[in-house]
């Protein structure tokens, strides 16, 4: 019922198939076929990807109820796709939680992905600030008080 009710709304109201339930279906398998033949996106593109990410994580407070999203690095692929030292992967960062309980092998090897060179001075709290910054965590998230 709803397919055909979209679909003549869609006639009628002369909107493109994209606006019917075939046409998000096809759109979806679309999406699923061009990522998988990894058709290199413009520079610009990914970035407002990133910025769009980005923002979307400022306005989620700790994550808690709304999980953070996970940012592309430079290259346009995603940390939890990579392998870590030990040959496990990159655990996603959802919440405010994730940062604060995060090892220091973990937070170091995830700032150096986004190209962040943690010097031996930097506290833990600081290190974690600047991950959350990374991600777009808000201002809100800050670990400077902690050691």
């Amino acid at each position: 019922m709803l397919r055909s009710d979209s679909k003549a709304a869609s006639h009628v109201l002369k909107l493109p198939d994209a606006f019917t339930t075939e046409g998000v279906a096809q759109a979806k398998t679309d999406e699923v076929s061009l990522s998988a033949a990894r058709i290199p996106m413009p520079a610009w593109a990914q970035m407002l990807i990133v910025l769009s990410i980005l923002n979307y994580n400022s306005n989620r407070g700790s994550g808690e109820r709304s999980p953070y999203k996970v940012v592309p690095l430079a290259n346009g692929l995603l940390p939890t796709d990579a392998r870590r030292h030990n040959d496990e992967r990159f655990p996603p960062i959802r919440t405010e939680h994730d940062l604060s309980h995060m090892d220091e092998d973990l937070l170091d090897e995830y700032l150096l992905f986004y190209g962040i060179y943690p010097g031996p001075e930097f506290s833990s709290g600081y290190k974690r600030d600047l991950l959350a910054r990374a991600i777009g965590a808000p201002d809100s998230v800050s670990f400077s008080h902690a050691q």
